[in-house]
Order: C-alpha cells, then sequence, then structure tokens
C-alpha cells in the first residue's frame, strides 16, 4: 500500500495485500477481551500493519492519534494540501477530513474513531464516530462540523483524532475460517461447511475505497 501522502497513488486502488494468519486468527486468542491496550494494538500493528504508516509516538493507553492527511473536502470544495499547511473550517462549517493513516482491521476487530479532545473543547464535533468493520482495508472519513462563531484552524500532519479497537466474539470461528479458505470444507461430508455459517464481514469489494470524491480529470 502505497496511497498516504499526496500524489498521483492517493488515488490509485492498492493490490490485494499478502496479509499472514495474524490477520485472520487473533494471535492473543484467550486473553481477556475488550478494548485493546496500546500493547495490543503495537503487537498488531507489527504482525501484518494494521494501521499504516504506524509511528509509536500516536501510541496512546487505549487507543492511536490520527493524524490529518493532505485530502479534504470543505465546505463541499475538494482540496489537497502540503503537509504542515492550514486547513480551516469556518464558522458554522463543515469538513470531510481523511486522516494520513490508512487502516487494516482484521477479522476479529471492530474500530471507532473520534476527535481529539483539545478540538472538541475547542468547538468541533464529529457527527457519531461509525463502527468500522471486521475487513475493512482502507482510509476513513471523519465528517466535522465547527459548532463556533470563530474559524478553527488545523495542520496538516497534527494529531487531530483517534481509533481505538474492540475485539469481537467468535475468535475460536476465526481459527477455522483461516483454513476455510482454502479447504472450504471440514473432511467429515455430515458437518455443515463453515462457508454456510461464517460470520458476515466487510464487502471486500468496497475495499480502499477511497472517501473523497476523486477530482475530474
Amino acid at each position: 500500500m502505497t496511497a498516504s501522502s499526496g500524489g498521483a497513488d492517493w488515488w490509485a486502488e492498492p493490490a490485494d495485500l499478502d496479509l499472514p494468519r495474524s490477520y485472520y486468527s487473533d494471535p492473543t486468542r484467550g486473553q481477556p477481551g475488550g478494548v485493546l491496550g496500546g500493547d495490543r494494538i503495537r503487537l498488531l500493528c507489527a504482525a501484518f500493519g494494521m494501521i499504516r504508516p504506524y509511528d509509536d509516538r500516536n501510541l496512546k493507553p487505549a487507543s492511536y492519534g490520527l493524524t490529518l492527511g493532505t485530502h479534504a473536502e470543505v465546505d463541499g470544495e475538494l482540496r489537497e494540501y502540503e503537509h504542515g499547511a492550514p486547513v480551516v473550517v469556518g464558522s458554522g462549517g463543515w469538513a470531510k477530513l481523511v486522516p494520513a493513516e490508512a487502516i487494516v482491521l482484521p477479522l476479529y476487530l471492530v474500530a471507532r474513531i473520534g476527535l481529539s479532545v483539545h478540538l472538541v473543547h475547542r468547538g468541533l464535533l464529529m457527527g457519531a464516530g461509525p463502527q468500522v468493520d471486521p475487513g475493512f482495508q482502507g482510509y476513513l472519513c471523519c465528517p466535522v462540523h465547527n459548532l463556533t462563531g470563530e474559524a478553527i484552524t488545523l495542520t496538516v500532519g497534527e494529531r487531530f483524532g483517534r481509533i481505538d479497537f474492540v475485539s469481537t466474539t467468535g475468535q475460536d470461528a476465526a481459527d477455522v475460517l483461516a483454513d476455510v479458505e482454502t479447504a472450504r470444507r471440514f473432511d467429515d461430508p455430515d458437518r455443515v461447511d463453515p462457508a454456510d455459517w461464517r460470520a458476515p464481514r466487510f464487502d471486500p469489494a468496497r475495499r480502499w475505497r477511497h472517501p473523497l470524491p476523486a477530482p475530474e480529470r
């Protein structure tokens, strides 16, 4: 995956990722579930690149800080910025902000996104942070609204949001799924084909779909 910081590659769809077993089956299965701590986030980023690019300085006790990327839609206008440039959301205005980080979410986690607390205190509101389904691959979109009477300025590259991860039930099934992708059925023909009952996941056809409209060529 090369699209990360602007230029022609930003709009290109990456080739299918070659992901290891740890993407399909939780390597820490058997440990208590819930919101992932920073140690688990670091582990999964090292295992298969759950956050790309990853920077340990953005790691929190139970979340990861997202930095503002170079592309945004402000008041309906698609804009591209240089690193370090200001992004201004006018009084009462709105914007769709895209983090610089891409997310490769494994089949046993969901993710939730939100704004950094300091921006909430300044009067910026993000619509209810959507749950990101297992299997998602790509860039997220953060729609924000300026509730104040003054413009709010952000800077490309600054930490503006956060993402946390929650384990789902069914980690045992994930182990089976990894094998079923090739075997497709158990040796015992009287048993149900796991492909018939496997948990739904993010539609692969929607992976790497860009969160902003592509500019006219």
